[in-house]
């Protein structure tokens, strides 16, 4: 049916984005509250590219990811400085300003957001697909992908840095290893992922604004999943 196909999409695509955010807040141990900004970031990449400029999203969506990245890392080099709940409260007070940004930016269509030409439904080199069972399997090896990243992460040099990081920050920089350096690895990569997830769920909505992705109840969602 409509509703559990639904359902089975949705839910590969927050494996994804949990897997995401658990490089950041699971292995580093940063909670970061504004990771809806990178989401944002890659459905707008993506949206933008295809709708202005006619790029495919098959290249559109690695676009995304690196902006996203690139967003991601500029965030984590104002806010990594910060420890706790003061980290926390700094990315969500970023993610709530570039939401107030994006409601007022014209360009992207400000509070009314982008939509995708419906013209472009059915045609697969726009990703735009009329069955929605192709959805499912984009969205399983989303999940399947990084789900298989992270499981390799666990057992990487990064992955194990990561976690004395989180044990003990002061410990691990005593051993020699640059908490803040190993902490923008994290978060470039999980910024990737993240971006990659929102271009994934703007191609399947067809339509981006910040009410949907920039939301107080967005950012949460990402710690929740």
């Amino acid at each position: 049916s409509y509703f559990f196909l639904n359902t089975l999409i949705y839910t590969m695509l927050f494996i994804g984005l949990a897997q995401s955010w658990n490089i950041i807040g699971g292995y580093a141990g940063q909670i970061s509250l504004g990771h809806a900004v990178m989401f944002a970031t890659g459905a707008y990449t993506t949206a933008i590219l295809f709708i202005y400029y006619g790029i495919t999203p098959y290249l559109g969506l690695i676009v995304a990811g690196l902006v996203a990245a690139a967003v991601g890392l500029s965030l984590g080099a104002l806010t990594f400085r910060l420890r706790y709940h003061y980290f926390s409260i700094a990315t969500l007070a970023a993610s709530l300003g570039i939401y107030v940004v994006f409601l007022r930016w014209d360009w992207i269509g400000g509070a009314v957001g982008l939509a995708y030409p419906t013209a472009q439904i059915g045609d697969s080199l726009s990703f735009i697909f009329e069955s929605r069972q192709i959805y499912f399997y984009v969205m399983w090896a989303f999940a399947l992908g990084t789900t298989v990243l992270v499981y390799r992460l666990h057992t990487s040099k990064l992955g194990i840095y990561l976690k004395a990081i989180d044990i003990d920050q002061e410990l691990a920089e005593n051993a020699g290893i640059s908490a803040f350096w190993y902490k923008m690895y994290a978060m470039g990569l999980s910024s990737f992922i993240a971006g990659i997830g929102g271009g994934l769920f703007a191609q399947y909505v067809l339509y981006v604004e910040p009410r949907i992705l920039l939301s107080l109840l967005q950012n949460v969602e990402f710690v929740l999943m």
